[in-house]
């Protein structure tokens, strides 16, 4: 009896040794995936000169979800996911963009790529790889026009749990640098009167971060998200009240409800137009 207890202890003691060493393997592995850096070029990015650009970013950065979404109030940075394996704390947009270069800026926006060189985790920049110079201009603009020791939110952290860690230290993970190296060619103007191509780029810049790059949903953050397809059960009317008040078909709130009135209801008329038509 006592052989068989001294073998079953040295039996459990090996796995717990092998488990150990499973999960340095996998830290160190996932860390160096994180630690990984991209050959992202810097470009000579020119902010654009209009008076309007302020204004105009505050506007951009509520409809595309930085001062009032995954950055909370003023892109000041919040706790955006709290959930088992993962929790994300966003930083403040403000820190970064007054004291990020214009380039670095760019890099960081559209490439994903951060200043240290490293890839972003979890922003959505597949979709904001799209974005118009001007458009990226007006919330450079907005964003350092912000003082960023006015309002100070909490540190930005990133934690992520065994299951994301192992697919990291495996490859399966796709970082979002490594999404955007395989993306096409963006469009290098946009043509805001022909509404189909304006409500594509609206589309790939607004709604590509949740419902995929394709549209058709994704499983991303709290839940997955539909295809866009449903739009087709909406008219017009009623596809701009649901963006403009989150008040959906059959007067129905839904889990878009509250980004719509974040974000969606600062979108111009013609940028609603576009939207449907697309």
């Amino acid at each position: 009896m006592k052989r068989l207890l001294k073998w079953i202890m040295i039996g459990l003691a090996s796995l717990m040794t092998l488990s150990l060493l499973a999960i340095g393997l996998i830290y160190a592995l996932s860390n160096r995936a994180i630690n990984q850096q991209y050959d992202y070029p810097l470009t000579d990015f020119k902010v654009v000169s209009d008076s309007n650009l302020v204004v105009e970013g505050a506007r951009l950065a509520k409809v595309h979800g930085c001062s009032n979404g995954c950055h909370g109030d003023g892109g000041i940075g919040r706790q955006w996911l709290n959930l088992p394996g993962i929790k994300v704390t966003t930083p403040n947009l403000p820190k970064i963009f007054n004291t990020y270069s214009n380039a670095q800026l760019e890099r960081s926006i559209r490439g994903g790529v951060k200043a240290d060189g490293t890839s972003a985790l979890m922003m959505p920049s597949p979709s904001y790889y799209y974005l118009s110079d001007y458009e990226l201009s007006a919330l450079i603009a907005y964003f350092r026009s912000l003082a960023p020791e006015a309002a100070v939110g909490p540190e930005a952290a990133f934690s992520f749990g065994m299951d994301i860690r192992y697919r990291m230290s495996t490859g399966d993970y796709r970082f979002v640098a490594d999404i955007i190296s395989q993306q096409g060619p963006r469009q290098s103007d946009v043509d805001t009167t022909n509404l189909l191509q304006f409500g594509h780029y609206l589309a790939e810049t607004s709604c590509g971060g949740c419902h995929g790059a394709d549209f058709m949903g994704s499983s991303i953050g709290s839940g997955p998200t539909p295809s866009l397809k449903v739009v087709a059960a909406y008219s017009e009317a009623e596809f701009d009240r649901f963006l403009t008040t989150g008040i959906a078909k059959g007067e129905r709130e839904t889990r878009m409800s509250k980004i719509a009135l974040k974000s969606f209801s600062h979108l111009d008329a013609n940028e609603l137009d576009a939207l449907y038509a697309y």
